[in-house]
């Protein structure tokens, strides 16, 4: 496919960064690469409306080449998909605006290249730790990313995207950390598959149900909880509580 775009310089034999709009950006199949965070749904509108007071991308999207126009998002997958939610929202826009975008692209996909490239960029942003160490065991990532998606599917009202948010509310990426931490220092959870992991967190949601009344809540903070049937976050050291059902329990189907 013959895509509109500008070269601006080239960096080496294979690093190019081109001047491209989004309307062609978007004819480009772009994944996630599969050692970088998942985007977190949460920040997408936010940002959304940042870019809908511009008409251009801030900072570099980059990418590298897996396949003809198959191309892999290393940094910037929470842009990208930023702008895809304010074209698909606002029709209007779409037809006026068409973002312009700079991309760092690698054309010859080497992972070890890749890998060094992602660790350097995120040495200045803080991202949760399983990321940052690319060599990390993917199945242990594969199953913090389903249980979070799970809980994040079903409590999504219950997500924030402040660092720190008041009970009864948990940073997405926040809990990923939480989660790799229990499964890296308690033996029995790092046993557990991911099915088991969430039924976990279903027989600890109805726990801290039953303990309701016990609970600092404010009445506010209540009612949101029982109106989401979701009290897993309903207490600042729920991490706590959650490894003590983890230890006390027999068995887990």
């Amino acid at each position: 496919m013959e895509l509109n775009y500008k070269v601006i310089t080239k960096c080496d034999n294979n690093t190019y960064l081109y001047g491209i709009r989004y309307k062609e950006l978007r004819k480009m199949e772009i994944k996630n690469w599969i050692y970088n965070r998942p985007p977190d749904m949460v920040r997408i509108p936010e940002i959304a409306n940042i870019l809908e007071k511009q008409n251009y991308l801030d900072g570099f999207i980059y990418l590298v080449k897996y396949g003809e126009n198959k191309y892999y998002c290393y940094d910037g997958i929470h842009r990208l998909e930023a702008l895809k939610y304010l074209y698909k929202r606002n029709n209007e826009f779409n037809n006026k605006v068409n973002h312009k975008i700079i991309i760092h692209l690698i054309t010859t996909y080497d992972e070890y290249d890749i890998k060094k490239k992602f660790e350097l960029l995120n040495k200045c942003v803080p991202v949760p730790e399983i990321y940052t160490k690319a060599t990390q065991e993917l199945n242990k990532k594969n199953i913090i990313e389903e249980v979070v998606y799970y809980l994040y599917e079903k409590y999504n009202s219950h997500f924030s995207p402040n660092k720190k948010p008041n009970i009864p509310n948990e940073n997405r990426d926040v809990l990923m950390d939480k989660l790799r931490e229990l499964i890296n220092n308690n033996e029995k959870m790092n046993m557990l598959k991911k099915e088991q992991i969430k039924k976990l967190f279903e027989l600890f949601n109805n726990k801290m149900k039953g303990k309701q009344n016990h609970l600092k809540l404010t009445n506010k903070q209540k009612m949101k909880c029982e109106k989401n049937n979701c009290f897993i976050f309903a207490s600042k050291n729920w991490v706590k509580g959650f490894e003590l059902l983890i230890n006390n329990i027999e068995e887990i189907s």
